[in-house]
């Protein structure tokens, strides 16, 4: 399907996104996490800290054989490569992609650990 407004686009990129970042951040907490390792790492990644960060992989590195690349992307939303230099030149789109994938990535990831281990896992102050 092509999307032919921007804010269509840019819909559909966030669309996109999320849901890669909620499949993805739903590997970190499985049944063999321990309460300590995800307490740590909620911790760490609430102070900012790049250790935390680290965990996130690269949402658009095309590392594994299904994972987007900005090329796949552009085509899912039907941007042929005359539309990415004339309406996305900038490549705000994939930085777009880049937030959203993250938010829902760090989303899915502390969901998992309350699932878990209930709210008490979550820093506190």
């Amino acid at each position: 399907m092509t999307y032919a407004t921007a804010s269509e686009r840019q819909a559909r990129v966030t669309e996109l996104a999320t849901n890669h970042g909620t499949a993805r951040g739903s590997w970190v907490v499985d049944g063999t996490t321990g309460e300590r390792w995800i307490r740590d790492l909620l911790r760490k990644y609430e102070d900012g800290d790049p250790e935390a960060f680290d965990l996130e992989p690269a949402p658009l590195s095309g590392e594994w054989a299904d994972e987007p690349t900005p090329n796949t992307v552009y085509a899912e939303i039907g941007m042929s490569a005359e539309d990415i230099d004339r309406d996305d030149p900038t490549g705000q789109l994939m930085t777009d992609y880049e937030i959203a994938f993250s938010e829902a990535f760090w989303a899915e990831v502390t969901r998992s650990a309350v699932a878990a281990f209930g709210t008490q896992i979550l820093p506190t102050d």
